[in-house]
């Protein structure tokens, strides 16, 4: 089967796991040395349809929380077969992908699923408890922890800025970790806040993406508190990305 991904954790997946992957979004990054051949189609919210057409695909993988829902409500996409997941923590794997009556695969593909699936098992039953001031996948300290630190507030954005909560991927891999995560209840995903009102008492982790804040180096040195840059892409892409982040722990 021919695909088109425009969610890059899933092009990434995909290609590992042997899948005819035809299409990509630019921000479908890696594996580096194989990506670099696959056509680009647009963005993950810009998808221009003629280039679609151009590539004939048997299904075009989509994400609610990468893509967003006006994609879909196109008519172009009728005109396709696609395919969408939603994936909202580490304990959801391919099982609803690979249900879909729609998809076939061939015997190798089956077997690299369940490999992988088994990987995940593995990951999920261990039980961590990990010090915030040894959080993986730091980018760069701005300021060290000179106070103490009972949670996290993982800023996304900036001009609003906004955070994550625990009923997002970013929390629930946060929490698997055993870090608490700020704010503790909302009902939002991802709220808008002001950085004056998150108490003192909380480790600011800004990361590098889907804002690039590690070009904020000097504003966030301004804030004079306990801060620091986080590999965005170990917490937020799921699929084999964020397998391989947990099993490295």
């Amino acid at each position: 089967m021919k695909w088109i991904s425009l969610v890059p954790s899933w092009t990434e997946t995909w290609i590992e796991l042997g899948f005819n992957v035809i299409g990509r979004t630019r921000y479908c990054i890696h594996p580096k040395n194989k990506v670099q051949n696959i056509p680009i189609i647009g963005g993950t919210k810009d998808i221009p349809f003629s280039k679609i057409r151009s590539l004939n695909p048997d299904i075009i993988l989509i994400d609610k929380e990468e893509n967003p829902k006006t994609i879909l409500e196109l008519k172009d996409f009728h005109f396709f077969t696609t395919h969408i997941s939603d994936i909202k923590s580490i304990y959801e794997s391919l099982d609803n992908l690979t249900h879909d009556s729609r998809i076939s695969l061939t015997d190798e593909q089956s077997l690299n699923i369940e490999l992988l699936k088994k990987r995940w098992d593995k990951v999920i039953k261990r039980k961590l408890n990990l010090k915030i001031e040894s959080l993986p996948q730091i980018l760069k300290w701005i300021h060290p922890i000179d106070r103490p630190i009972d949670k996290v507030a993982y800023i996304i954005w900036k001009n609003p800025f906004m955070v994550i909560t625990a009923n997002t991927y970013i929390g629930h891999t946060l929490k698997h970790l055993g870090i608490d995560i700020y704010p503790s209840v909302c009902k939002e995903k991802y709220p808008k806040i002001n950085l004056q009102d998150i108490p003192e008492d909380v480790l600011l982790l800004f990361s590098s993406e889907p804002y690039d804040f590690l070009k904020e180096e000097d504003w966030i040195q301004s804030l004079n508190r306990p801060a620091a840059i986080v590999n965005g892409e170990s917490y937020s892409w799921f699929g084999i990305r964020s397998l391989r982040f947990l099993e490295s722990l």
